[in-house]
């Protein structure tokens, strides 16, 4: 039977705790073996709970034989905000959460077993921690990713400009700045060096054809096919909602544990 597993990390970077839940096979108590392990990252106004209370995430783990992690981000953008000090949900990531689930799990530790995806704001934290840490995912996968959040200058700018920009604001600051070149995957993949391609994870993209980011999504599959990076990119019936995540969320599970025994 799956386990869940609630709990809270101190956090140092963030100065405060910060909860996540961690999902283990059904034979996990049962054995000595490491697992591979995925990281899922909610979208804004959300929490690690979603996948919990809005997907069917336990019936689709099923017979899966990794973790699944359940990341809280707040309405961080999974970045350093060059606002707000202690809201460092990169490096709590990368430095904090990833450290500590590898040593108190059962984890294989190494890039070719580990992936990260998630919806919305989480798709495009993940994709962008594939581009800017190819060293520590095999995979990194995104439904209907808010791709272009740190080109977003004004609270007037894109899809659901009144409702996301203003926690964008609030992560990369104003105008042109470091925060935002740094943070920005249409930039992070212009800049990537060629030679070095075949260090990136796969990437998965998927969006609602009724979604407003669907023409995001379609410009960032476009650069990648442009740069020839491997990925598969799908446009399907849906919006931005729960009923297409929920529908979603499997093929982004099945697409991991293919990868985990592939390599």
């Amino acid at each position: 039977m799956q386990q869940i597993i609630s709990a809270k990390l101190k956090s140092k970077l963030l100065k405060r705790e910060v909860p996540f839940r961690v999902i283990l096979p059904e034979n996990y108590s049962e054995t000595k073996k490491g697992y591979p392990v995925l990281f899922l990252l909610h979208g804004l106004f959300g929490s690690c709970e979603n996948w919990l209370e809005l997907t069917k995430i336990k019936d689709y783990l099923t017979n899966k034989e990794f973790v699944a992690v359940l990341v809280e981000g707040e309405n961080g953008w999974y970045s350093d905000s060059a606002i707000i000090e202690n809201n460092r949900f990169e490096s709590y990531i990368l430095e904090e959460l990833i450290p500590l689930i590898e040593s108190e799990f059962q984890i294989l530790a190494q890039k070719e077993k580990r992936a990260i995806a998630g919806l919305s704001m989480g798709g495009y934290g993940a994709l962008k921690f594939g581009l800017k840490r190819p060293d520590l995912f095999c995979f990194a996968g995104s439904m209907s990713g808010a791709f272009d959040a740190p080109n977003r200058n004004s609270i007037k700018d894109g899809f659901g400009a009144e409702e996301l920009n203003p926690s964008i604001l609030q992560v990369f600051g104003e105008g042109e700045n470091i925060c935002r070149n740094q943070n920005d995957v249409f930039q992070l993949i212009k800049n990537y060096p060629v030679e070095e391609f075949s260090r990136l994870p796969y990437f998965y993209l998927d969006c609602g054809v009724e979604d407003g980011f669907l023409e995001i999504n379609r410009n960032f599959a476009d650069l990648l096919e442009e740069k020839e990076i491997p990925f598969e990119f799908h446009e399907i019936k849906g919006g931005h909602d729960w009923n297409y995540w929920d529908k979603q969320l499997p093929v982004i599970l099945n697409i991991a544990a293919k990868i985990f025994n592939q390599i």
